[in-house]
């Protein structure tokens, strides 16, 4: 303890003497034979306190300037990525809370072909005129973090709708050899790239609707998620489920009622520095379905005209069934601000009455950015990410945000045998206005074309206008 003293004394006197270098002689002599007397009786008394405490008080010091150059490893920080975060400096503990609010507001009129086809849930009746309206499609407050670096989780609530439901509520751990993440709890069932693209992405204002009627949405149970090949140019994902509801428990308790779904991405072509690139993706979900009280499993598959504030226009309605393999093809091709998008669905229904029917719907779609942005890839989840602004609207420089124009069109069938669900067409024209990375509005007009064999093989047409003010953070 004294050699440490005195090494530290050397040290200080070293720089005493050097910073008394540039002033005149006299003064730095006299000067100097001050501080070497003060500095001897510093040391005097550090030496009494080491006797009686080992860790000195100059060794406190130095450990608190130590920490406070460095930081304290269990001391959170705070910074904005997107959205709030809060992090040790080695990141073995992490939060992260944020949310999303999207309000919609839609205009719409049919022609009377339309509005006869439309059925609804029960009876086959029609629904009546299309109205216009107004709702909060998504309104969300979410938690999730890394604790221990291994950990992880996310509880993520959704109010829409007047009450509050889980969506994602998972616990899991990360970086595991092989395996990469393991999740238990509910969240999205690995199945498409439209419906893996978070919803504050999405180019449209909806998913299409072979999204709307094949995918199960979330799921409670297993999932497993990782990267493979150079630069994580491949992932996959494989889940085992049941079918739950909005809290995560499960809809018809019974023995057995498994589900499965595996989806596997891969990018053949990447360059400047994904500016451009080719995304390919396969996936499949095979499912069980839950009895009802009837003692039947059953199916249904049903869609709106890809605006939320919709009835439904195609339906099959609950039908017997064994079990369901629904299949996806997934391609987007970007190029710089271009890209093009499409989807394939397939159902292969299998019933004990030996009627198996099936049921596809397809989409495509083309983008391009007027202000020379491009659609950002993540690669750990295979599916689009957000969109940064070159310039974010009134940002000193005359920013105007980023601007998409977009068009699709889908299509979707749900007649085969017996099962007259019905056949629609959609068209969808977009403009999306991206103020900054958090902030979008966007407009969507949408003509939809409905075939519907339940009502009498009519055909019908209906126009609709939607707007989205869209903020997450």
């Amino acid at each position: 303890m004294k050699m440490k003293n005195f090494s530290w004394a050397v040290a200080i006197s070293l720089t005493i003497v050097a910073s008394l270098s540039a002033q005149e002689p006299d003064t730095r002599v006299d000067e100097l034979l001050l501080r070497i007397k003060t500095l001897e009786n510093r040391i005097v008394d550090l030496e009494a306190t080491s006797l009686e405490n080992p860790s000195t008080e100059l060794e406190k010091q130095l450990n608190a300037l130590t920490t406070g150059a460095l930081g304290d490893n269990n001391e959170f920080t705070s910074r904005w990525g997107n959205t709030r975060r809060f992090e040790t400096p080695d990141k073995a503990f992490q939060l992260k809370t944020g949310g999303r609010i999207m309000n919609d507001w839609v205009w719409g009129f049919q022609d009377n072909d339309y509005e006869n086809a439309v059925i609804s849930d029960a009876a086959n009746a029609p629904l009546g005129r299309f109205a216009d309206g107004t709702e909060f499609r998504r309104a969300r407050l979410y938690i999730s973090g890394t604790i221990y670096s291994r950990v992880v989780f996310k509880l993520d609530f959704g109010f829409e709708g007047g009450d509050a439901d889980f969506k994602d509520a998972y616990i899991g751990l990360k970086n595991i050899p092989w395996v990469g993440k393991i999740l238990v709890g509910q969240f999205k069932i690995p199945f498409g790239l439209e419906y893996m693209t978070s919803s504050k992405h999405i180019t449209f204002m909806e998913r299409s609707m072979g999204s709307d009627a094949f995918i199960a949405d979330r799921g409670t149970g297993l999932k497993f998620v990782n990267t493979a090949l150079e630069d994580d140019r491949l992932s996959w994902s494989v889940s085992v489920y049941r079918e739950a509801d909005t809290f995560g428990s499960t809809k018809v308790p019974s023995d057995g009622q498994y589900n499965f779904a595996a989806r596997i991405t891969a990018l053949p072509w990447w360059e400047n520095a994904g500016r451009r690139y080719l995304h390919v993706g396969f996936a499949a979900n095979w499912r069980n379905p839950a009895q009802p009280g009837n003692g039947l499993s059953q199916v249904r598959y049903r869609s709106k005209p890809e605006v939320h504030l919709s009835p439904r226009v195609v339906d099959t309605g609950n039908f017997e069934a064994e079990s369901a393999l629904l299949l996806n093809a997934e391609v987007a091709l970007v190029i710089d601000s271009f890209s093009l998008q499409g989807e394939f669905y397939y159902a292969d229904v299998s019933s004990k009455a030996g009627n198996d029917p099936t049921f596809s719907a397809f989409n495509v779609y083309a983008s391009y950015f007027l202000t020379g942005e491009h659609r950002i890839y993540k690669k750990s989840a295979g599916a689009f990410n957000r969109i940064k602004p070159i310039h974010n609207f009134l940002d000193g420089e005359g920013g105007i945000g980023a601007w998409e124009i977009a068009a699709r069109f889908s299509m979707i069938d749900l007649n085969d045998g017996n099962i007259n669900g019905g056949e629609a067409w959609n068209i969808t024209l977009g403009l999306t206005w991206y103020l900054n990375p958090n902030t979008q509005v966007k407009l969507n007009y949408i003509y939809t074309n409905l075939d519907n064999q339940v009502a009498g093989s009519q055909e019908g047409a209906a126009h609709i206008i939607g707007m989205r003010f869209q903020i997450d953070f």
